[in-house]
Formats: structure tokens, C-alpha cells, sequence
């Protein structure tokens, strides 16, 4: 399973179930290999933006 497909999970928490120490060094080492911020992912960004869609 992606750590960022669940919709569940802060990227703090996703960072955690990584291994990382900290949000800081997650976000370091991600712009290392991807052009996007973790939350501009397809399914992470797709959750946040239908989230906050009032109903």
C-alpha cells in the first residue's frame, strides 16, 4: 500500500510511517526525487481538494 493513497494520514504521519525523524527531512529527501510537494500527489491533493468541498 502507497502511505500517500490513504486519505487518513497527515503527511507528519506518512513521514513517521516512513521513518523519517521529522516532516523536515521527509520533505528534504522527497524534493530530492519528485518535481511536486507531497501534497500536490494525485491522490493526496485529490482527497484535501474534495475534503474541503462543502456539501
Amino acid at each position: 500500500m502507497k502511505l500517500l493513497d490513504n486519505p487518513n494520514h497527515s503527511l507528519e504521519k506518512i513521514a513517521e510511517l516512513a521513518g523519517f525523524n521529522s516532516i523536515r527531512d521527509f520533505r528534504r529527501v522527497w524534493a530530492k526525487f519528485e518535481t511536486s510537494l507531497p501534497r500536490q500527489t494525485n491522490s493526496y491533493a485529490a482527497f484535501h481538494r474534495a475534503s474541503s468541498v462543502d456539501i
